[in-house]
């Protein structure tokens, strides 16, 4: 194999694996964001999820455990608007109760937050490792290893 041909393989090999993570990315949550108001005894919820057909990308479900068990949940055929949706769960919590908040997408991916419930006010979390984020990530990495090795022990072998 020439030197020269080399060159086109790794740009190849490069453009395959730069665009594996870009497309798990796609179709995860980015954030999200819950409150709870101790008064109300309400649960908000506000998942950033950027598309460009609500009618076929968008939230599925978001699913809400108190303490580990299942407090509520809520199914969507669409999302409100191109970058995500808010939704309220009218949820009773005692002081330190801890909401588990999974929002997922209809084409896979999805993210978890944690909102503990306090008394003396409302708290706010925010969420933003899904698993399609650190899956780019980490994917990033690899394709990184893997495509300089190559050059590597191409050039090598090659001189």
């Amino acid at each position: 194999m020439k030197k020269e041909s080399i060159i086109p393989i790794g740009i190849l090999l490069a453009l395959v694996f730069s665009s594996m993570p870009i497309y798990a990315l796609a179709h995860s949550p980015s954030s999200m964001v819950g409150s709870y108001d101790y008064n109300a005894q309400e649960l908000h919820v506000t998942v950033t999820h950027n598309v460009e057909d609500t009618s076929t990308h968008f939230i599925q479900e978001i699913e809400v455990l108190r303490n580990g068990i299942h407090a509520a949940n809520r199914t969507y055929s669409n999302q409100a608007t191109t970058t995500g949706l808010e939704a309220t769960f009218g949820i009773s919590a005692e002081d330190g109760d801890i909401f588990e908040i999974i929002a997922t997408c209809n084409l896979g991916g999805e993210i978890t937050l944690d909102v503990v419930a306090h008394e003396s006010a409302s708290s706010t979390t925010e969420g933003f490792w899904t698993q399609f984020n650190i899956a780019w990530v980490v994917m990033l990495i690899v394709g990184t290893i893997i495509i300089g090795s190559i050059f590597v022990y191409c050039y090598v072998k090659h001189s």
